[in-house]
């Protein structure tokens, strides 16, 4: 369908502009870059990993996005389990596990906030540590990504969505196999600055790159969701990482 120029025009005046998806510039939408990459690459998307599904926000927009994927999430509270688990039940591409990843197997203290999408493995998330909510605290289960594969015979992972509030990095870390062949073929992780910060755990892009540029894994672009300008300033963003086939 073409515009005529005086539409387009009109539009743009606005405060609008029109792309078609197969041209849009890369960091607008994080699942039309993955789908015109894997189309582009040759990875077909029908394995997704949602790691930090909370209620399933992603899940269901990676369902609509990727019809032919299956979809593995994990969310270590109960209660939000349950509220993903009610979300999902007649979800037939949906599986669900009650569990944390990380870098090892064992017990881990999740730190709990108000807002469930704030709930960590670290007491010092990027969020908390600028924001400073109370949490309470209890043990959850972990197991890592190289476990959980090995475990439920997972040869690969076509897309791996990390949300755990700077807590990604050790995701990363629990899935070394899984990226040292090649198994994982994009990576969606949050990030909240540039490089490290002292006292912050987690959450900063230098060390996402650190653990997937070795395996192959380049950056393509960044996705801020929002920003805090008063005080320190704050960004929300995530990144979105391909394995290159060179």
């Amino acid at each position: 369908m073409k515009w005529g120029k005086g539409l387009r025009s009109l539009i743009e005046r606005q405060g609008y502009s029109l792309f078609k998806e197969e041209y849009m510039p890369y960091g607008i939408k994080p699942f039309v870059d993955i789908d015109r990459l894997s189309r582009r690459l040759n990875y077909p998307i029908r394995v997704f990993f949602d790691i930090g599904a909370n209620i399933g926000q992603t899940a269901v927009d990676a369902l609509d996005a990727f019809p032919s994927a299956e979809l593995v999430c994990f969310e270590p509270h109960p209660k939000t389990f349950a509220q993903l688990s009610e979300r999902m039940a007649h979800e037939k591409r949906a599986d669900l596990h009650n569990i944390a990843l990380g870098n090892e197997d064992g017990k881990a203290t999740l730190y709990e906030y108000e807002h469930s999408t704030l709930n960590s493995l670290l007491p010092n998330s990027p969020y908390v540590s600028r924001f400073k909510p109370g949490a309470t605290s209890f043990d959850v289960a972990v197991t890592t990504l190289d476990s959980f594969c090995s475990d439920h015979a997972v040869n690969g992972i076509d897309v791996l969505k990390i949300d755990t509030e700077g807590f990604d990095v050790a995701v990363l870390r629990g899935a070394r196999d899984m990226l040292s062949r090649g198994a994982i073929k994009f990576v969606y992780a949050e990030f909240n600055h540039i490089v490290p910060r002292t006292g912050v755990g987690g959450g900063s892009l230098l060390e996402l790159d650190e653990c997937l540029s070795p395996a192959g894994l380049r950056f393509v672009a960044s996705y801020t969701d929002y920003a805090v300008s008063e005080g320190d300033f704050f960004i929300s963003c995530n990144a979105l990482f391909a394995l290159s086939r060179s």
